[in-house]
């Protein structure tokens, strides 16, 4: 017999066009599967309609009648059946749920929890008043069976019964009601009835193939006679046919050892799901060919995307799914198989009542417990409290902070453990009971157990009899929640800390950015939990942000507990402020926030506000939710004090303008200190979840509190903008915007000059990277950059031009909103300049650079700038050409700004090649230039040779442009053909020179013979000092020499220099002079310099002619005796001068010096120019002179950075060879200069660094002849006792590098001196071998043991050990304590003196490092 299945069809009246269109295929398939092998049966497992009859007024006879018209008769037309072979069901889309009272539900759902219960449901005598629901489709079904012939039709309220006979083969039918009960809830809900089969099973007699047809498949139906069901099924029926899953599957099922039914569900054929893309869903059939109830082949016909119904080959390749009806073995494992789920579901019933407890490991194991699945970390306390608590045989009692890992230390503690039971709600008394009963427990565990429930669950498992541990766990660190008849444990942040630390450095990446670390550990507040939490966040999005927040922040505040409103309102008061200082220096900070009541907004006189204070503080220190250090405390961990934070601005945001006027009238320490720890909270929310909605409603323009300008124009009130705009940058910058334009340029020019500004331009550099907030912040940028008043790169203006880079712009918008925000700024004439500025940027199109110049900190991975394609460049580009045209005639003077801005652009429009918008703008703007544009030509030479690479034709006509740009003046004709050939340098030296010689040639022949050097272009040549003039000169020349024109040329030079200043001086004139062979027209020419008084140029042509035995500087020299010629005179002669030897450079400085011509200005440094770093003692005679030069130079009359020049030129000597007289005599040298006057700085710093101990022999003994002076020579020790000794380090200094003897022995010398400057200058610490600790130095013990009777010596001492410089991370309290055990070891020390000096000094340092400790806390905690 072969059976079509099919269901769910869901005819919809409204999309009936739908229904017939998948009809049609549907048929198309049938009838092809007809003509292969006849089909005798159709049945369909339920919703005819859907919804209740949707599209048919939600009358469902009317939908009944149209299924029968609509898919009935065309299936059964078409497979060639008689009405009586199509067999259906009703199914939950085919009943009028309105029609049943909803008052009956739940005393019904009650009654049918029970086997019995539902029994009795289907045969009470008011049955009919709760299953009205399914009279219209029993009615309707009565109409379609009732008058047929060929079965035997028994219609009943719940099963309807058919009897077939089909090719000889009698059939039993059993329609089962599963859609009585059916509602909303169906997973629960779904009650068929047994008495359903039991009582109406007489069709079933004697028939070869019994079925029972129904929607719901049999795992539907409630629990509690779901395996009743099933037996009966296997007893009953061969077959059970279902549908309503939409999903599709065959079984068999063995409820029995020795029985068993096939259990067939189809998928639906829904009008509405012909394109369903899930394989498992799909619009299906199936064709079911049954051998007599003992084989089947089953084959599935699923809708492609075609529509086309095809025969599914996924799982079977010639799509027949053969099933044998098992036999005697098979039937055995399905039985044992389903024997073992119905343990399964019994346990689960055991689990049910016992809830919420459940074994510990099973809860730490679960799936969705990701906190329970990181690894976890300990350490040596937690590990002792852990021991203890397992091996213990009394109660315990765990308590510490939400978050502290109470739960995952009893987790891990127990892991492994039997009998081991775990409920997270203390409220389980009842499961408590059953567990007790049902099960055999040896510990239990009740986490979020405040004392009551402890008490309870206590007195249960006494009144049970049963030996079993009961440990509890709570968040609630208050005394009475820690009263127990058991053992107590807490945990504290001490415990906490090394696991942060442990959970941070296993994971990675993060452990290696020592960045995120902090950020991480700061914000967990050293809670394992929180930690977790951070972890997995940044794991999850790259954010610091934490699910559930709320949920997570108001378990660790309040725990299970209300909490006191004023207590909240002090709580949320300090929370403002990270840190609060609240005793010592900076209790004053603590007093304002107590005696403001715009901040705490308690309702109380000063005294009960303080006594509030004091109580909350106390209590949520010991609730280890303050945290203090030194004189700080703040709320912790970071994510509870923002959530207060958050909740006291969205309450009391409106005070803020006010508090920070009276922050501001403070003294200027407190008023810092406050504005910090206030910036400080909110620059943290940024990482906050909530903080945007918070930032939100602040900044909102119309009513938010911020919109003040008392805040934004503000230095503490910009920061909090700078903060805010990372987290909410549209809000904020559209309340900046409306500020900023309320103000006029003058106002924002004059007025805005402070830290405001910097804080405000900082805070829009971060708005801008959002292209939400873009447009408002680029307008914000564009009024303070056109009313600047900063000099720095990353002013308003630097921000505003860097948006509009194509690159690294530091912003998300795309260009199109660059070209709105230019639009939306052109049509104020202040702002065109600053635009055309911005279109020069637009224009950029290599060598972008940009950083974070606010400072401020992201937690999470900073956002991208927009990459836009070349095409959206190329675009970008010509709307910007476009409103450049616009700007500048709107604004013509802007003509002159845009010809200096494009040729700078040459090569970022050939590199895009976009040569063709250039040469438009080349066209536009060259007019009004007549395209003596010289710059731009220049910029089109050189990206012809460097950067073009377009075709032939595209250079010909870039070629055409430099054409037309030629400069038409004789010197811009050689100034651009210079600028040409140096753009085709290719690296070969000699062919440039060529190519120079030549392309300068006609230059030179048309100046000559045009006689231009009587015409004005002549002091054009002169006068433009960015001539490369040297090839043309040469030239020139060259060719006067051949011509004899020098009298010529020379006399027009003159005519120009005359007109000049007479310190008028140029190189063209000199070169051009050396190289003329006409001595009289050359003398000539210099005469009348002379006689003109041009002494500066005269002094340069001078020295071009001179010869190598100077014979001309004594002119030079005797007439800057007479005052003729100043130093500049002399150092134009030198420049000019050719024949720089050594002897040469010596003769000359002694010929200068002789003349006494400055030695700062000219002497010396025309000597270290040409000598330093040139000369050595290879040079013999003279070496020596330089060296007496070098002694001879005044310090006390000279510059600073000339008296450093020569002391390393000693240096140099000094450190190069051995120059023992040479030694000696700058020795003296700085000693004669260093007694005469004290010197903050002087130019001997070093010199003994270089001298000594080289030098000792030499110098030592008269070294310290001169520092136990007690004369003028004094001077000398306190200008040099730093350089000479320990300095600002610890460690020897070039003195004490030397023979200590000889110090020893000067000390014996000089007793009443020595021995206290000594200790001033002497090493402080000799390091011991393992380099960590510290001993006083061998010299200064010394000093001890021989002058330890001399107070001035050991408080000497005391000031060298005070005088060092320190950096480092270990804190500068540990750096000073180090001094602790030094002076320690000389508590004993035998003279009496030393002694008392070590009891004031050890006091003395450990106050120190008490003031250090405090001082490095406060930092600790406003640093984070």
């Amino acid at each position: 017999m072969r059976i079509l299945h099919f269901s769910d069809f869901h005819l919809n009246g409204s999309k009936l066009s739908d229904a017939k269109h998948n009809l049609e295929y549907m048929i198309k398939a049938l009838t092809k599967i007809n003509a292969e092998g006849k089909i005798d049966l159709i049945i369909y497992s339920g919703d005819l309609l859907e919804q209740g009859g949707e599209g048919y007024d939600h009358k469902l006879t009317n939908g009944f009648k149209a299924f029968v018209s609509e898919v009935i008769e065309p299936i059964i037309s078409t497979l060639k059946l008689d009405r009586s072979r199509f067999i259906f069901t009703p199914g939950n889309h085919d009943i009028d749920r309105n029609a049943d009272s909803h008052r009956f539900e739940e005393n019904l759902e009650k009654d049918a929890s029970t086997l019995e219960g539902i029994i009795q449901l289907t045969k009470a005598t008011d049955v009919n008043d709760y299953t009205k629901r399914v009279d219209e489709f029993k009615a309707f079904e009565k109409e379609y069976y009732e008058a047929l012939e060929n079965i035997d039709y028994n219609n009943g309220k719940f099963v309807s019964t058919f009897e077939l006979e089909i090719n000889g083969v009698k059939v039993g039918i059993s329609s089962l009601n599963t859609v009585w009960r059916c509602g909303q809830d169906d997973a629960h809900k779904i009650a068929l009835g047994i008495n359903q089969i039991t009582e109406q099973n007489t069709h079933l007699e004697g028939k070869d193939i019994k079925i029972a047809v129904t929607h719901y498949p049999i795992a539907f139906l409630k629990e509690v006679e779901r395996e009743e069901v099933r037996q009966l099924c296997a007893k009953h029926f061969d077959m059970v046919f279902c549908g309503h899953s939409h999903g599709g599957y065959v079984n068999f099922q063995a409820p029995w050892r020795d029985k068993a039914f096939f259990e067939i569900n189809t998928s639906g054929t829904l009008a509405s799901n012909t394109y369903e893309h899930d394989n498992r869903y799909k619009n299906a059939f199936q064709i079911i060919d049954c051998d007599h109830a003992t084989k089947y082949v089953i084959q599935n016909y699923k809708q492609n995307r075609h529509q086309e119904f095809e025969l599914d080959r996924e799982e079977f390749p010639d799509g027949r799914n053969e099933r044998i009806y098992p036999d005697e073995n098979r039937l055995k494992v399905l039985y044992e198989e389903q024997q073992r789920r119905l343990q399964e579901e019994k346990q689960n019933h055991i689990k049910h009542l016992v809830h919420p407890f459940e074994p510990i490991d099973n809860f730490a194991n679960r799936p969705d417990n990701e906190v329970m699945k990181s690894k976890f970390e300990t350490c040596d306390k937690l590990d002792d409290v852990r021991f203890k608590i397992l091996n213990s045989t009394k109660d315990c009692r765990l308590m510490a902070l939400s978050g502290m890992g109470k739960t995952r230390i009893i987790a891990e503690t127990f892991k492994g453990h039997d009998g081991v039971f775990y409920s997270r709600d203390g409220k389980c008394i009842e499961g408590l009971n059953a567990l007790l009963k049902y099960c055999n427990p040896k510990v239990i565990i009740i986490d979020n157990c405040n004392h009551e429930s402890m008490c309870e669950a206590s007195k249960c498992i006494n009144e049970s009899g049963k030996e079993v541990r009961l440990i509890t766990i709570y968040n609630i660190l208050k005394p009475n929640e820690e009263s127990t008849g058991g053992e107590l444990y807490k945990l504290d942040y001490a415990i906490t800390e090394e696991i942060v630390d442990k959970m941070i450095a296993a994971e990675e990446p993060i452990s290696k950015n020592e960045y995120l670390s902090e950020a991480i550990k700061s914000r967990s507040g050293n809670i394992p939990y929180m930690t977790v939490l951070l972890i997995l966040a940044y794991k999850k999005n790259h954010t610091l942000q934490i699910d559930n927040a709320d949920e997570v922040l108001s378990s660790i505040l309040r725990g299970k507990e209300p909490l006191d409103d004023n207590k909240e309102k002090v709580l949320k008061a300090i929370s403002l402020f990270d840190p609060l200082g609240y005793d010592g220096d900076i209790q004053d900070e603590y007093d304002f926030v107590t005696h403001n009541s715009k901040l705490h907004h308690l309702a109380l006189n000063q005294e009960p506000i303080n006594l509030q204070f004091e109580d909350t503080i106390n209590e949520y220190s010991k609730r280890q939710l303050i945290e203090k250090e030194g004189f700080c405390m703040r709320v912790r961990p970071r994510p509870l004090a923002e959530w207060l934070t958050e909740s006291w601005l969205i309450q009391y945001g409106d005070n803020v303008a006010d508090i920070i006027d009276e922050i501001n009238q403070l003294e200027s320490s407190l008023s810092a200190r406050l504005f910090r720890a206030l910036n400080n909270r909110v620059k943290e929310m940024q990482t906050s979840p909530s903080a945007k909605k918070v930032f939100d409603i602040i900044n909102n323009p119309e009513n938010g509190s911020f919109h003040n300008e008392r805040i934004a124009f503000s230095k503490a009130g910009s920061q909090l903008f700078l903060s805010m705009g990372l987290v909410s940058p549209v809000m904020v910058a559209r309340n900046l915007c409306g500020l900023i334009e309320s103000k006029s340029i003058g106002w924002l020019h004059d007025e805005m000059n402070s830290d405001a500004r910097r804080n405000l331009v900082w805070a829009l550099e971060n708005i801008c990277m959002d292209a939400d907030a873009f447009v408002d912040g680029g307008k914000c940028l564009a009024r303070l950059a056109v009313a600047e008043n900063e000099g720095i790169s990353n002013n308003a203006t630097g921000q505003f031009l860097q948006l509009f880079h194509i690159f690294l712009s530091g912003t998300q918008a795309d260009l199109k909103k660059r070209i709105t925000l230019i639009q939306s700024l052109r049509s104020d004439d202040a702002y065109l300049p600053l635009l055309v500025r911005a279109i020069g940027s637009a224009f950029v199109s290599r060598g972008f650079f940009r950083s974070n110049t606010s400072g401020a900190p992201r937690y999470s991975d900073s956002p991208d700038d927009y990459q836009p394609t070349i095409s959206e460049v190329k675009l970008y580009w010509r709307d910007c050409a476009d409103i450049l045209t616009y700007i500048t005639k709107q604004k013509y003077e802007l003509v002159t700004m845009v010809i200096e801005m494009l040729p700078n652009h040459v090569s970022d429009f050939a590199s895009l090649r976009e040569m063709t918008l250039l040469y438009k703008l080349i066209d536009h703007y060259g007019k009004h230039v007549d395209y003596q544009w010289p710059k731009m030509r220049d910029s089109l030479s050189m990206c012809l040779q460097h950067w073009f690479e377009g075709t032939v034709e595209q250079q010909d006509e870039l070629k055409t442009w430099l054409v037309r740009l030629a400069p038409k003046s004789f010197l811009g004709r050689m100034k651009a053909s210079i600028e040409d050939e140096h753009h085709r340098i290719n690296g070969n030296l000699e062919a440039y020179e060529q190519n120079m010689s030549n392309l300068m040639n006609p230059f030179a022949e048309e100046f000559l013979s045009c006689k231009l050097y009587d015409e004005q272009d002549f002091e054009d040549i002169l006068l433009d000092n960015q001539l490369q003039s040297y090839w043309f000169v040469k030239c020139l020349a060259y060719k006067i020499n051949n011509k004899g024109l020098a009298h010529d040329v020379l006399s027009g030079a003159l005519k120009v220099i005359l007109n000049q200043p007479k310190t008028f001086d140029c190189s063209f004139i000199p070169i051009l002079v050396g190289l003329m062979h006409d001595v009289e027209s050359v003398n000539t020419f210099k005469s009348a310099l002379y006689a003109n008084k041009r002494y500066h140029l005269y002094a340069s042509v001078i020295g071009t002619i001179d010869g190598e035995t100077h014979p001309i500087l004594t002119e030079i020299l005797n007439g800057y005796k007479d005052g003729i010629f100043d130093n500049n005179c002399i150092t134009n002669y030198l420049r000019y001068y050719h024949y720089h030897t050594l002897r040469n450079i010596l003769d000359i400085f002694d010929l200068m010096n002789d003349a006494m011509v400055s030695g700062k200005d000219v002497c010396y440094p025309y000597v270290l120019d040409h000598l330093q770093y040139h000369v050595d003692n290879t040079d013999g005679d003279l070496y020596k002179r330089y060296q007496n030069i070098l002694l001879a130079f005044n310090f006390e009359d000279s510059y600073p950075n000339l008296s450093s020049r020569i002391v390393d030129a000693m240096c140099d000597i000094l450190s190069s060879g051995e120059a023992h007289d040479f030694a000696k005599g700058v020795h003296r040298k700085a000693v004669d200069y260093l007694c005469k006057a004290l010197s903050v700085s002087h130019p001997f710093e070093r010199l003994y660094f270089d001298m000594l101990p080289k030098y000792q022999d030499d110098i030592l003994e008269d070294l310290c002849e001169v520092l136990s002076s007690e004369d003028k020579n004094t001077i000398f020790f306190y200008n040099m006792y730093n350089s000479l000794g320990s300095g600002f380090n610890t460690g020897a200094g070039p003195l004490f590098q030397c023979n200590n003897e000889v110090l020893k022995a000067v000390c014996y010398k000089h007793p009443s001196v020595l021995p206290k400057r000594f200790a001033q200058m002497c090493p402080v610490y000799k390091n011991t071998d393992n380099g960590k600790e510290k001993s006083f130095s061998e010299f200064f013990l010394w000093l001890c043991d021989n002058f330890g009777d001399q107070k001035e010596m050991l408080h000497a001492f005391s000031s060298n050990m005070g005088t060092f410089s320190w950096s480092g991370i270990n804190g500068f309290s540990n750096y000073i304590a180090e001094r602790i055990p030094c002076i320690t070891s000389l508590l004993s020390h035998p003279n009496p003196t030393v002694k008392e000096w070590a009891k004031m000094e050890l006091e003395s340092v450990r106050n120190e490092v008490v003031r250090e400790q405090g001082k490095e806390a406060y930092e600790r905690m406003i640093r984070g």
